[in-house]
């Protein structure tokens, strides 16, 4: 009987230690797409506001009131579209543009409470991957949001924030699952990377998409569908513990 325990424990570590590396390729990428998402409004917003020298332009045309004063006496107005030189422009009030920035932290404080209950409830596969599921998702739907209206954009960013609000939990627990305890600090390195990896790459993508004949909401499409491929692919791969990988 303790022989057969220790051939277990021995399979399990030889298996772990052939895994872990792709547990650590999965995860890391994940992180880096997940904590990036939100950020890409930070780099939008500049091309989503008109240019300062379009209001005074013949070829600037309201896209839905010619009375530009009283959409903005409206917080949640519909009706701040500018369509300039071919392009669609959201005229958001300083107060507006600040409200957005801000609502993707306010989703990230909201998505931190249920967190513990979700895994202890289900378990850190099933709770990362619907919390980088509701960010592929919202950030797909980003550009459409903002079609659509203030208020919808708004309530997208929160959740945008609360997508990415379970990133810390896999920082701790992937090393304490799938690392030995020699390489416990180099998983936990890799995996913090995401904090300066993600806005790295995002800054040059924003701002070529952006300059692009696609235009800003390319690069929400580009960010959403990646981390859709990526989420799917954690969570068919992922386990909890080498125990319980298949």
């Amino acid at each position: 009987m303790r022989i057969n325990i220790w051939r277990n424990k021995l399979v399990v570590k030889s298996f772990a230690g052939k895994v872990r590396l792709w547990v650590l390729a999965l995860t890391t990428p994940l992180l880096i797409l997940v904590f990036a998402n939100p950020m890409a409004f930070n780099f939008t917003i500049i091309c989503m506001i008109p240019p300062e020298h379009a209001e005074s332009d013949d070829n600037m045309t309201l896209g839905q009131s010619s009375n530009s004063t009283a959409n903005r006496k409206n917080f949640f107005s519909h009706d701040e579209k500018i369509i300039y030189d071919g392009r669609v422009y959201y005229d958001y009030s300083p107060l507006q543009r600040n409200a957005l920035f801000s609502s993707a932290a306010l989703g990230l404080l909201l998505g931190t409470l249920p967190l513990s209950y979700c895994v202890g409830r289900y378990n850190v596969r099933y709770t990362f991957s619907a919390y980088a599921f509701i960010s592929a998702v919202t950030t797909l739907l980003i550009p459409l949001s903002a079609d659509l209206g203030y208020l919808y954009l708004f309530c997208l960013r929160i959740l945008q924030g609360i997508g990415s609000s379970a990133e810390l939990m896999m920082i701790s627990s992937v090393p304490n699952e799938w690392s030995p305890i020699a390489s416990a600090g180099t998983f936990m390195i890799i995996l913090s990377t995401y904090y300066q990896v993600g806005p790295a790459l995002l800054m040059p993508t924003a701002a070529g998409l952006c300059e692009s004949q696609w235009g800003w909401s390319m690069v929400y499409y580009v960010q959403g569908s990646l981390t859709f491929i990526v989420v799917v692919l954690f969570f068919i791969f992922f386990r909890d513990s080498p125990r319980e990988h298949p």
